[in-house]
């Protein structure tokens, strides 16, 4: 792993883990970088500063067209879903748009079953696809750059989590749409988020649920971060709503993060600033996006065939101490 990356993650703090029914909280801090400025995606739509639409009036379902009128770069941070024009879409790799700028987007389709237009634009659906959903579709954009240096997921998995997804929670969506699980747990998933508030100096999370890690999340500082942190929770807080409860042996949050640093690495030329590493080792797959010696963003999550073999509980307070990373 990059010397800086890796330093990076060995210095992340922890905050008091935060707990309610079969979910797990560890709030993060990570040291403080240069000051940046730009725009996360939600607040560029808000103030009509970005502009997203299909490719051209046909549409091609893994591409979009973003054009931002901004001047300041705006964060398109990957997983976030946008909804509307022929089909609703995650974004597939973060990307840090350039100010005044177009650019050609990588995207999978979280709505399977509709190809015909609700709008001309996109709007922001106010959630980010479920942790199981960007893990599959991590892995296998990890993937696709390896063999043809493209940020494509695996369209048919991405469905297949979504079609598991409503299959779990017993509820129907006629077109397949990946938002109106989020819809139907919308109570249940307030729960969650009232129990998981944003701590102070927070800029990141280490997911467990059922007492596996799930994944991890950084974003560049806490004022950014907090643009996120209800998405964040509730992507984890539908899958842990659809699990049934397990009893799993400790592994702690350190070790999840050194073996992080252990990752086999690759990067790629971002599609905005900066540039994408990858990352894959024996219990987690990832990807960071760093530009001019910033981390922008990072995420790693459990692959999903090693479900037995990495597991975290939360026990008593003394077990809590465990998880300090420094």
């Amino acid at each position: 792993m990059d010397n800086l990356l890796k330093d990076y993650l060995l210095n992340i703090e922890t905050v008091s883990p935060q707990e309610f029914k079969n979910m797990s909280v560890i709030g993060l801090k990570t040291p403080l970088q240069n000051d940046l400025e730009f725009l996360s995606l939600e607040d560029a739509l808000k103030e009509d500063l970005i502009t997203i639409t299909e490719v051209d009036k046909s549409g091609t379902v893994p591409d979009l067209k973003a054009i931002n009128r901004a001047i300041i770069p705006v964060l398109l941070l990957d997983g976030e879903e946008l909804v509307g024009a022929k089909q609703n879409r995650v974004l597939n790799t973060s990307i840090l748009l350039k100010e005044n700028s177009e650019f050609v987007v990588p995207v999978s389709c979280t709505e399977e079953g509709r190809w015909s237009y609700k709008s001309a634009e996109f709007a922001d659906s106010k959630h980010l696809a479920s942790s199981r959903v960007r893990r599959a579709k991590s892995a296998s954009v990890n993937f696709s750059l390896k063999n043809s240096r493209e940020y494509r997921s695996d369209q048919s998995e991405v469905w297949e989590e979504i079609r598991q997804t409503h299959n779990r929670s017993g509820e129907n969506s006629s077109t397949g749409a990946l938002r109106d699980a989020y819809t139907s747990q919308e109570k249940h998933l307030a729960e969650y988020i009232e129990a998981f508030p944003l701590q102070e100096g927070q800029n990141g999370i280490i997911v467990i649920i059922n007492g596996q890690v799930m994944g991890m999340e950084i974003l560049y500082n806490h004022t950014k971060y907090s643009n996120y942190h209800e998405k964040l929770v509730k992507s984890y807080a539908l899958d842990a709503l659809l699990q049934e409860n397990q009893s799993n042996n400790s592994f702690t949050v350190k070790k999840f993060i050194k073996t992080i640093t252990l990752s086999e690495q690759a990067s790629y030329p971002s599609i905005g600033y900066g540039e994408d590493y990858r990352f894959e080792n024996d219990y987690s797959v990832g990807s960071s996006l760093v530009w001019d010696g910033n981390i922008i963003h990072t995420a790693f999550f459990k692959k999903p065939e090693i479900d037995e073999k990495c597991p975290v509980k939360l026990t008593s307070a003394s077990a809590r101490a465990r998880y300090r990373v420094n």
